[in-house]
């Protein structure tokens, strides 16, 4: 006989499937350029079942992670505590989605920084060829 979970009456996770690799596509909304910790805001479809909004991905003593949309309140003794809205179960879930996230944000710096170095380029090619220029009236 299968045992059951007395909550929800259904059977156990097949530990099998467990294992498989999620498949999770992750869109960075925003980077941030300023002096803050939050480097950068992102999106995660999951298993194109779930999706996960406001990810925000922060520069800590040890490098970059990313934190859960989190909800605030106040414990008991009136202090302000924060809450994850969404979180992996297990380290494998966690470790697979932060790689993603990582992996993308990655890729944007590097697209937002190539952009920045061509618009650098094209601005100084037009203030070069102003140079010859005079104003006809």
């Amino acid at each position: 006989m299968a045992k059951t979970n007395t909550k929800s009456g259904t059977k156990p996770a097949n530990t099998k499937k467990q294992k498989e690799e999620l498949d999770i596509k992750v869109r960075i909304n925003s980077l941030r350029n300023d002096d803050t910790h939050i480097k950068g805001y992102a999106s995660a479809n999951i298993g194109g079942a779930f999706a996960v909004h406001n990810i925000s991905i922060i520069e800590g003593k040890n490098g970059l992670f990313m934190s859960m949309p989190q909800r605030s309140y106040q414990d008991e003794n009136g202090e302000k505590k924060y809450a994850d809205i969404f979180h992996a179960v297990t380290k494998e879930a966690y470790d697979a989605l932060n790689g993603k996230v990582m992996e993308a944000y990655k890729e944007a710096q590097s697209q937002s920084e190539a952009q920045t170095a061509a618009d650098e380029q094209d601005f100084e090619e037009i203030s070069d060829e102003d140079e010859g220029l005079e104003p006809s009236m």
